[in-house]
């Protein structure tokens, strides 16, 4: 088969050729990208919300990588070898980074097989590698799509043509079959606690996505007809508060990952959840966390951090950031030093790129006082509790008595203290440590230790001891970050980070007080609920093109103004050229051409002067005869 399409280059054929290469294909690939994105975006939006059923919503238009449509935009080069078997798709994998232009993927190679892929529009080399020999396997690129090679003899010299969006718009089409299908509402709803003291006041909230980075539904949503599990936001103080698991009202949970101690601003609106969603999550996970360090009052007992091990003293924490933007990527690291508090390491682990660290130290303590004349005498963090100058002390101690004079102490510093009437649960919001000192008559009362920073624990405290309770450190990086340790707290050289993106946010404004809860649950009714509805409108502004810097109104004006600028040129370039044959033909005519009125002067002057001619001759004859007549 001959190509003679590079032999037409004048003429109208050659003219709608150029127009075809270099308009009509770039804006039907630019087109295809508008219509990628409004398909992408609208779908993930409207399966964020529910609808008057209550019911999950689907995609509004057909998904944009089902199996058909995903092979179309792969094809083969007819000279590509035999046997024709080769069986590829290409999949889009991120619309921002689309460009409208199609690809040419090379291979190349004995054996081991390279490939490159060359952009069309500027025949820049965006990829390449090698291929190993076996398949299925994918070729991710940065162009907003991946190649899936899933089987066939692909081989030296094959070449494949990739359009990700040339037919795009022309395959976009409705799924949804009717209007009771449209889930216009949102499926949480958020509430304050009627015991509220604080001004706090929470936002409804609103469903930013349903899918994680890899399109798996989120857990919140993954059981239809609830929110899984049900969250509510208890403050610790008036700038910090808990995200707990709500599926117990009577016995809220950490969640898990725990989201604990975030800060908050009062008296401005603030997003209560993550909402990277890329955001991972990782914790102080050593066993000396969960438990205290015990010694004879006075010895300098701390909490034994990094490592109660007197050969481990420090521990270095690095983040590594890739800018997503350049591509680069930074490193800076910190060293944790010996008996440091999870307070001030935290802090320290914030001056680093790309992560957010808080701390937080809880203990629960049963009080074992017999009421004798032996008192049991109790300090805590310096503060003797049982000092009688700071009011009437019981006898026997009690938790419910220890829990409000630590409250009176130490208000406002981000300590405080709790009783269910039994046990005496202590925290320290900010991760400070926790000093308890006994140091009563009775060698039969003591301190119980049961539970550290959510961990069972048995430690006992006599008479002139003292223990000292560390703090956790939970760290959330951005997307783009990872970190590495040398063991320690963090005691896994490479910590593992847990997903913590919800997939929704509610913002809370005011000042809310200690103890405030606000509840984050399933809409049981989506009835005169609009704001799914709204949220699909505003895609219209959201900046999800050309690498999240243009929104679709943006590119659509973008696309109709290079449009129109080049239809004014090509009326410009046609006037000119016209101008330019009329004058042509004038300077052609002006030496070669024929002046019709002066061929008809001319034609008069000859009949003129044939018919002169004509009298001449006529009279000569005459004469002529005469002459003969007189002879005769």
């Amino acid at each position: 088969m001959q190509m003679v399409t590079d032999s037409f280059s004048g003429g109208n054929l050659g003219g709608l050729l150029r127009y075809r290469d270099d308009i009509l294909d770039k804006v039907q690939g630019n087109v295809g990208v508008l219509a990628i994105a409004v398909t992408d975006m609208f779908n993930a939006q409207h399966r964020a919300g529910i609808d008057l059923n209550s019911n999950q919503g689907i995609d509004f238009f057909t998904p944009i990588n089902t199996d058909a449509l995903m092979r179309e935009r792969i094809k083969a080069s007819s000279n590509n070898g035999f046997p024709n078997d080769r069986d590829a798709s290409v999949s889009i994998d991120n619309v921002s980074q689309l460009t409208g232009s199609d690809y040419r993927l090379n291979l190349g190679g004995s054996g081991t097989l390279n490939y490159t892929l060359v952009r069309a529009s500027d025949q820049a080399i965006v990829s390449s590698g090698m291929l190993s020999s076996s398949f299925p396997q994918t070729i991710v690129t940065d162009q907003g799509f991946s190649i899936n090679l899933s089987s066939g003899s692909f081989q030296n010299s094959d070449s494949f043509l990739i359009s990700p969006t040339l037919s795009a718009a022309e395959s976009m089409a409705l799924n949804i079959q009717d209007t009771a299908s449209l889930a216009l509402g949102s499926p949480i709803i958020a509430g304050a606690s009627l015991g509220n003291s604080g001004t706090g006041v929470i936002s409804q909230g609103g469903i930013i996505r349903v899918g994680d980075i890899d399109s798996q539904s989120l857990p919140a949503f993954a059981t239809a007809g609830q929110l899984s599990p049900p969250l509510l936001i208890r403050f610790t103080s008036a700038s910090t508060y808990d995200v707990l698991d709500n599926t117990d009202p009577l016995n809220p949970q950490n969640l898990s990952p725990p989201l604990r101690n975030q800060t908050f601003a009062p008296n401005q609106s603030n997003n209560l959840l993550p909402q990277d969603l890329s955001a991972t999550y990782i914790s102080t996970s050593a066993a000396h966390v969960f438990s205290a360090q015990i010694g004879i009052i006075g010895s300098g007992v701390s909490n034994g951090y990094p490592d109660p091990n007197p050969l481990i003293t420090s521990e270095t924490i690095t983040v590594n950031t890739v800018n997503a933007a350049t591509g680069s990527t930074s490193v800076t690291s910190v060293n944790l030093l010996a008996g440091e508090s999870a307070a001030t390491a935290a802090a320290r682990i914030n001056t680093l790129n790309g992560v957010t660290a808080t701390a937080n130290t809880s203990a629960t303590v049963n009080i074992v006082d017999d009421g004798d004349t032996g008192l049991l005498r109790i300090r805590f963090n310096g503060v003797t509790l049982t000092d009688p100058a700071l009011g009437a002390v019981p006898n026997p101690l009690t938790s419910d008595f220890l829990a409000e004079r630590i409250n009176q102490v130490f208000a406002g510093s981000g300590t405080s203290a709790s009783s269910d009437g039994t046990l005496l649960t202590v925290r320290s919001v900010s991760g400070a440590d926790l000093r308890f000192e006994e140091f009563g008559s009775d060698p039969n009362d003591r301190l119980e230790i049961v539970n550290i920073n959510g961990a069972a624990t048995n430690i006992l405290v006599f008479n002139n001891q003292e223990a000292v309770v560390g703090g956790t450190i939970d760290i959330i990086t951005d997307a783009g970050s990872s970190i590495s340790t040398s063991g320690g707290l963090f005691t896994n050289p490479t910590p593992q980070p847990l997903p913590v993106y919800l997939g929704y946010q509610v913002s809370l404004a005011g000042s809310p007080n200690v103890g405030d809860t606000f509840s984050i649950g399933f809409n049981d009714s989506g009835a005169g609920d609009n704001r799914n509805a709204l949220a699909l409108a505003g895609l219209q502004t959201a900046d999800i093109l050309d690498n999240g810097t243009l929104s679709i109104a943006q590119g659509y004006s973008q696309l109709v103004a290079q449009v129109g600028s080049q239809t004014g040129a090509a009326n410009i370039d046609r006037e000119a050229v016209q101008s330019l044959l009329f004058q042509t033909t004038a300077r052609r005519d002006s030496v070669a051409g024929v002046n019709l009125d002066e061929e008809a002067a001319r034609l008069i002057q000859f009949q003129q002067s044939y018919t002169a001619s004509a009298q001449i001759i006529t009279v000569a004859r005459e004469i002529f005869d005469t002459l003969l007549g007189a002879f005769r």
